[in-house]
């Protein structure tokens, strides 16, 4: 019973089983753990077409698409492995006339009495056609989506809270900001707080479900600038749809357009010109207050017909506004019209039309210009250049102006002269031919220039050259003119300022600048052995004293041009002092040098100038190692000089003294014996006033000196036989002076310099040359003084009587106190003169 019953279960069973295979529209399958199909149901036929017979045996992946293959192997594998709980599969597969239909497919594996993987038994479920349908959405979805965040304009979703929901990428692109800061709050932060009050109204309108259209205000940036937004905006339920364009360039194009509007009536009314713009009816447009008052028109013309307000305008206009409109352009430029006052006025003037975008004629446009102003000014200026021409062919540099080609277009008469080149055959010419300049000039501009002119003749001519361009008015070079001036005198003279910057100017040889800059120079290894010599004029001062200064000049050329004759042309001589010259002697020898100076000497001691004793003093010195310093060397020939001078300097100087002497004696007739008695008294009356013996000898010596000053006064003034004149008596009395300072530069003899000097002072203090008086007054001074107008008074004088002894006596006593020392004069008379 038991089995029977169980045997009707399985047949139950699988009655249903059967009827779920053949019924079901799901395809069942079992298959191996390789794949290989066991089973199949008859759903697999019906709905691929295939042969259930044919199937059997065949492996699964055989009906798989390529592309998933893999998939479905690792599938397989996660289910073996356990690895999966969800034993969902999509794949691909093919049906008999070769098509692929997608398929959801789960399998369970199956294991055998010992556990071990027998196979897989799985349902497959054609879903193709959802699969399709939902694809289709995506699509549509993703088409959506494109076009919202490819779309230009603004697109936005919201709630009625003013929350952004959705956005396209437009609002990042436009305003800087990420979707989800937009997102993030209200976009009521966003808006211009000048446009928030009407934003909240249009939310107001939303909220009753009501379309907006239109509405317009300002979206702030992240930059924090902002931009106009024109929004059409539709509430749905909850949600509000909007769509906005940035109209901000939009905005201000208008903006621009309406201030270029603005801009475009205000300068016209304010240009200095006479404007007035009309449209195709003639009706003002713009216009110019130059124009309202040059036509004395009063009011708001613009709008107006230009006849109606001008209603007696020439038939002429008339005819050039038909000419205007019809596309011509019409201008005068001199155009002459009178006034109602009669007056005569010039105007240039010019009518054109103007175009819409469409090409077509808008209105025209007139240009009106009062230029009699300019008419004078021009006449002005041509009269102005014609003076100017004038002027510069007159004036005394040279003129020469040049076209673009090197043309000469005018030359004036000093060019001429100065080029030699007559204005005919200049006229034309190239400049180059006519101006032949020693340097070229490379340059546009240059300004006093020296240069030197090559004449037509092939003489050269120092000159200063200036060129400049000529331009046009609108600021082009259409020439160039160049301005010559002979600085012939002027370079002369220069060059004579800088051989005299380099020269001693009495002697001809280099000065001291030059020298101390050579010696630099030629301190070098190739110069040596390096010689200096060092000459001093001995008594320089001593003959410029007792000669004058010219007598010395003489003395210093003489001695430079002993100098020279035995100096070589590649040595360097020069003054480096009143009385002192220096030589360098490049590649030259310790012994040349001293060979030198030894000819020298003897070259002086034969030379004459006049009575002038020339005498020298030298010193040398050589560098021979470059390692040596050249102001040592310089040095060493300087001491070396300063001893000559102590051998040569004194002797000539007692010579000169001798010398002066001599002279004044050979000038003056009775000069001689003067001193001579002079010196005799002088020496008796120290004697008789008991003085050292060295203080007679001085007075003895003294009185020899005493008129040695008069070398510098003329014989004609000294052997005059009548009453001198007042300048004569002043170059007489300068003679104390000349022999205090002749004896000052002899050393034997200074000390009697200041005795010499006030011999002629007077005791009451009136005499000269200083005016001293009573003891100030040296001793030996008195004593000359007395002894002096003695001899004088005795001695046959041209110029007066001759005085006994007794009268000479007589007048020393009258002058005691005043002119002479008391003391001095009665020991004179009592012990001298008995």
């Amino acid at each position: 019973m038991s089995n029977n019953l169980l045997s009707n279960k399985n047949e139950f069973v699988n009655q249903v089983f059967k009827t779920i295979l053949h019924n079901s529209s799901d395809i069942i399958f079992n298959i191996s753990s390789s794949g290989t199909i066991l089973f199949i149901s008859p759903s697999f036929s019906d709905s691929l077409n295939y042969s259930i017979s044919k199937v059997i045996g065949s492996n699964i992946l055989d009906y798989m698409h390529p592309e998933d293959i893999n998939y479905t192997l690792k599938y397989i594998d996660n289910i073996k492995e356990k690895e999966i709980e969800d034993s969902h599969l999509e794949a691909r597969i093919r049906s008999a006339d070769g098509h692929f239909f997608w398929h959801n497919i789960n399998m369970e594996p199956i294991y055998d009495e010992l556990n071990n993987l027998s196979g897989y038994i799985g349902i497959a479920r054609d879903v193709s056609e959802f699969k399709e349908a939902y694809n289709a959405l995506g699509k549509k979805v993703d088409e959506l989506e494109q076009f919202f965040d490819l779309n230009l304009d603004l697109l936005a979703i919201g709630d009625m809270t003013g929350k952004l929901v959705k956005l396209n990428k437009a609002w990042t692109k436009t305003f800087g900001y990420s979707l989800k800061e937009l997102q993030e709050t209200s976009h009521i932060k966003y808006i211009h707080p000048d446009d928030l009050t009407k934003t909240l109204e249009v939310f107001s309108q939303i909220n009753n479900e009501q379309k907006v259209l239109n509405f317009t205000n300002r979206f702030r940036c992240k930059d924090g600038s902002y931009r106009y937004i024109e929004w059409q905006i539709q509430p749905h339920k909850d949600l509000v749809f909007g769509i906005a364009r940035d109209i901000t360039d939009k905005i201000l194009a208008q903006e621009e357009i309406e201030h270029k509007h603005e801009l475009m009536g205000y300068v016209i009314e304010h240009t200095r010109s006479s404007v007035a713009v009309h449209d195709k009816d003639l009706r003002y447009m713009y216009v110019s207050k130059d124009y309202l008052e040059s036509y004395k028109i009063e009011g708001n013309v613009i709008g107006k017909h230009h006849y109606q307000v001008i209603p007696d305008l020439p038939d002429k206009w008339r005819q050039v506004h038909k000419r205007v409109l019809n596309g011509e352009v019409v201008s005068a430029e001199e155009d002459i019209f009178v006034r109602d006052d009669g007056k005569t006025e010039y105007t240039r003037w010019e009518c054109r039309p103007w175009y819409l975008p469409d090409n077509s004629i808008g209105g025209l446009i007139v240009y009106t210009e009062v230029i009699t102003e300019q008419i004078k000014e021009k006449e002005r200026i041509t009269k102005e250049r014609e003076q100017f021409k004038k002027t510069l062919l007159s004036i005394s540099d040279g003129v020469i102006s040049i076209n673009l080609d090197n043309e000469i277009t005018l030359i004036n008469k000093a060019a001429c002269t100065l080029t030699g080149y007559s204005e005919k055959e200049a006229l034309g010419c190239s400049l180059r031919k006519i101006c032949k300049l020693e340097k070229e000039i490379n340059k546009p501009t240059v300004k006093d220039i020296e240069n030197v002119l090559i004449t037509k003749s092939g003489d050269r001519v120092n000159i200063e050259i200036s060129l400049s361009p000529i331009k046009d008015p609108s600021d082009q070079v259409n020439g160039a003119i160049i301005i010559i001036r002979d600085i012939s005198e002027r370079y002369q003279k220069n060059k004579e300022l800088e051989y005299l910057s380099n020269h001693d100017y009495l002697t001809g040889v280099y000065n001291r600048h030059f020298m101390e800059k050579k010696l630099l120079e030629l301190d070098t290894e190739d110069n040596l052995p390096l010689t200096l010599v060092i000459t001093d004029v001995n008594g320089l001062k001593l003959i410029n004293d007792a000669y004058g200064h010219d007598v010395g000049d003489k003395l210093l050329m003489k001695v430079s041009e002993l100098i020279k004759h035995q100096t070589s042309k590649e040595d360097y001589l020069g003054r480096i002092g009143s009385d002192e010259f220096i030589a360098f002697l490049p590649k030259t020898s310790l012994e040349a040098g001293k060979a030198l100076i030894k000819d020298l000497h003897i070259k002086a001691n034969e030379a004459k100038l006049d009575s002038v004793i020339i005498s020298l003093a030298c010193g040398v010195a050589t560098k021979t190692d470059i390692k040596q310093d050249i102001n040592v060397i310089r040095r060493e020939a300087n001491n070396n000089m300063y001893r000559d001078k102590q051998v040569h300097g004194r002797t000539m100087r007692s010579q000169t003294i001798e010398t002066v002497l001599r002279n004044i004696n050979n000038k003056y007739d009775r000069e001689q014996v003067h001193t001579e008695r002079v010196s005799v008294y002088c020496e008796r009356l120290a004697q008789a006033l008991q003085l050292s013996n060295q203080q007679v000898v001085e007075a003895k010596i003294a009185g020899v000196l005493h008129d040695i000053g008069k070398i510098m006064v003329p014989a004609e003034i000294l052997n005059k036989e009548e009453h001198l004149t007042k300048e004569e008596w002043a170059e007489v009395q300068r003679h104390p002076v000349t022999g205090y300072h002749i004896l000052k530069s002899v050393d034997e003899y200074a000390h009697l310099a200041d005795s010499i000097l006030y011999h002629h002072e007077r005791f009451d203090g009136k005499g000269y040359p200083d005016g001293l008086s009573g003891h100030d007054i040296p001793l030996l001074s008195r004593i000359i003084t007395v002894t002096d107008a003695y001899e004088a008074m005795t001695a046959s004088r041209p110029y007066q009587d001759t005085k006994t002894s007794e009268a000479a006596i007589e007048e020393l006593r009258n002058c005691k106190g005043s002119q002479f020392d008391p003391y001095i004069v009665e020991v004179f008379i009592d012990e001298v003169l008995k």
